[in-house]
């Protein structure tokens, strides 16, 4: 996409990417060309054809709170490959390689020669990285590579963790485990949320910002398909792409009229009161959402099932009301 150009700055949002790719490993799901710079974050790319999930030649990339993935029969390369390095942040991300993925390295960083104009700083920061292959690397740079800043991940599964020498190394609070030791929800269905006693809550370390004054604490979660959710940090932030939050109980301090429906996708809230703010729970007790005084929200990215919506109001009080979607 895009070839060279300069200036140019390119988002891609909200979006899925499967199949594409000839199958000859030089075309991808999404291929970026020389650009300035490239926000992907709220995606969902997947099951590319030999080639990358996302391959990109920008000068400065921020890749956030997305999912690669090529699941049980996706046959991509690496899942992430930034070819000529350059600033690059990766954070909260969920990225998995399959057993059929025709590359055992995950994240490429550089490896066509670190050529971009802006500093060759990498910051992976709060990613969940799972690899079902038996061997693998997880991240491969540039020997060369000025700094790689590597905090707060979860690395499941077999494969070396770091190839590569760079000028300044920093990795504090990264994890590695097996996949059936990680402590995910049910990895089988690639829901790497957190189970309350794995190890990862409450254990990360604070990240700071990158070179360019970027902040390096993650403010959302991926949430599937190709959306997110504002993150909700309970204590210490948790380490890996996703915030263990338990089940919580809401005191209601005084009984409001309040009517809540579905209908066209949508979640219709009428209160008497004038609405402050709008939390949705699943029936575990995990926030999956939070709106400021909408009294019409969107759900048709939301798993059938029952959920439990919290309305503070303008006056402070709070109506709790369990609503089903389907």
């Amino acid at each position: 996409m895009a070839g060279v150009i300069t200036p140019c700055k390119i988002t891609v949002e909200f979006s899925e990417f499967n199949l594409n790719g000839a199958g000859d490993g030089y075309s991808h799901n999404l291929y970026i060309g020389h650009v300035d710079t490239l926000v992907f974050r709220y995606n969902y790319s997947h099951h590319c054809k030999i080639g990358h999930e996302l391959k990109s030649r920008a000068n400065v990339n921020y890749i956030l709170y997305n999912r690669f993935s090529n699941e049980a029969s996706g046959t991509a390369s690496r899942e992430l490959d930034i070819p000529n390095g350059g600033l690059t942040v990766v954070m909260g991300n969920v990225i998995q390689q399959g057993i059929n993925g025709t590359n055992s390295g995950i994240i490429g960083y550089g490896l066509e020669g670190l050529t971009n104009t802006s500093a060759h700083n990498f910051y992976l920061i709060n990613n969940t990285i799972v690899n079902e292959k038996t061997a693998g690397t997880f991240v491969a740079i540039q020997n060369g590579t000025a700094l790689y800043k590597g905090y707060n991940n979860i690395f499941a599964g077999t494969g070396t963790l770091l190839t590569g020498t760079t000028t300044v190394l920093d990795t504090l609070k990264n994890k590695n485990y097996s996949i059936a030791a990680a402590g995910f929800v049910n990895s089988a269905t690639y829901d790497y949320h957190l189970l309350p006693a794995c190890s990862a809550i409450n254990s990360s370390t604070p990240a700071g910002t990158a070179s360019n004054g970027y902040v390096l604490t993650p403010s959302k979660e991926y949430m599937h398909p190709a959306n997110q959710v504002s993150k909700t940090i309970q204590g210490v932030l948790d380490i890996g792409a996703f915030e263990y939050v338990s089940p919580t109980f809401i005191r209601e301090q005084k009984v409001t009229d309040a009517v809540l429906y579905v209908s066209n996708e949508t979640l219709v809230i009428k209160t008497q009161e004038n609405i402050s703010c709008v939390k949705i729970f699943d029936i575990t007790g995990k926030l999956i959402l939070t709106e400021r005084t909408k009294q019409e929200i969107p759900v048709s990215n939301f798993v059938s099932g029952i959920y439990i919506v919290s309305i503070i109001t303008e006056k402070g009080n709070t109506i709790n009301r369990k609503v089903i979607i389907d």
